[in-house]
């Protein structure tokens, strides 16, 4: 690649400039350079030589720059699931990881949600949906009691001889003075 078309890539490109261009950029990445990833305006993602990758991040899989171009690895990612090496023809050519503002002191991303947050939300709901279900269990509880009772009124009802019973209501009436 000439020098010129390396001075046309922008030095920090947005993501869906960096995806479609992925291999001049790779390419520069060969030279030594580092590119920072934007996207909305914020750093999201840095593309660096192997050798350049900061201490403590360990990346978590392999990428090719073909699933890159596809897509298919999305540079906002990384924030979230951890760096990466982007391969080229099976080559180890550059890893892919976050901005240090997005780092703490451990090197785990925590800029944005991780994984660990979206699951305790989760655990969370269940902890209000257990309580859901145990007030719901609670009314079921007094609803079956009330239907038995009612039963149990109803049987008595029928099988009451009251002389001078000729409807329910009055029947009703006089099973509540005897209950």
């Amino acid at each position: 690649m000439n020098d010129s078309k390396k001075l046309r890539l922008p030095r920090s490109p947005t993501a869906k400039q960096a995806r479609e261009r992925i291999s001049e950029y790779l390419d520069l990445i060969e030279g030594g350079r580092q590119v920072e990833i934007v996207s909305r305006g914020k750093h999201v993602a840095t593309l660096a030589p192997c050798d350049q990758l900061p201490e403590g991040i360990t990346p978590v899989k392999r990428v090719t720059s073909t699933q890159i171009k596809d897509g298919k690895q999305k540079f906002t990612s990384v924030a979230i699931y951890g760096s990466v090496i982007v391969t080229r023809d099976r080559v180890p050519i550059a890893v892919l990881f976050p901005p240090k503002s997005l780092l703490n002191e451990i090197g785990k991303p925590t800029g944005l949600p991780s994984l660990f947050d979206k699951l305790d939300g989760v655990l969370k709901g269940l902890d209000k949906l257990e309580l859901i279900d145990e007030a719901r269990h609670r009314r079921l509880e007094l609803r079956r009691r009330l239907d038995e009772a009612i039963r149990e009124r109803i049987r008595l009802l029928r099988s009451m001889e009251a002389p001078g019973v000729s409807d329910f209501e009055t029947a009703w009436t006089k099973l509540d003075a005897v209950m």
